[in-house]
């Protein structure tokens, strides 16, 4: 193990591991000289290049969907719920990790993992506006076109 401070959080899971909870006296995360060895020995970056490459591949999956929606004009076959639920889930991840500390030496190891939430918040958000702009115009158009049958109706 090295014995320098930058190598001290490999990971942000090693990190979360290494900083004592504050839900409880659990002797797991709070014994100091609790052996955190990886499962598979690697170089601290990879963690951190892992992280990156998870964010990249995990944002651009809502552009797809983003440009769809946007070509057909609708989010017809789009799990709301999926999106509402995902945007609960990045908002309480983000407030996990902040509210432990906002000190740089604590966010840093988890970096990738809050670029992704946020940026997944603000694309989800994206999708989200996409779903009540479709939804308030269709239910425009189908009162128009009730209200067209009715006069059609009415005048026959």
């Amino acid at each position: 193990a090295s014995s320098s401070s930058s190598s001290h959080f490999s990971s942000s899971s090693r990190f979360l591991l290494e900083t004592p909870s504050s839900f409880g006296d659990e002797p797991w995360l709070t014994t100091p000289g609790y052996n955190h060895d990886s499962l598979i020995p690697a170089p601290s970056w990879v963690g951190l290049a892992l992280g990156w490459t998870m964010t990249g591949i995990y944002m651009s999956g809502r552009v797809p969907q983003i440009m769809m929606n946007y070509k057909r004009g609708s989010v017809e076959g789009l799990s709301i719920s999926m999106f509402t639920l995902a945007v609960i889930g990045n908002a309480t991840y983000m407030a996990s990790i902040l509210a432990r500390s906002c000190a740089w030496w604590r966010i840093k190891p988890n970096l990738p993992w809050l670029v992704d939430a946020a940026m997944c918040l603000m694309l989800d958000a994206v999708i989200l506006s996409q779903y009540f702009v479709y939804m308030l115009r269709d239910r425009r158009l189908k009162r128009a076109a009730s209200a067209e049958t009715a006069a059609v109706a009415r005048a026959g």
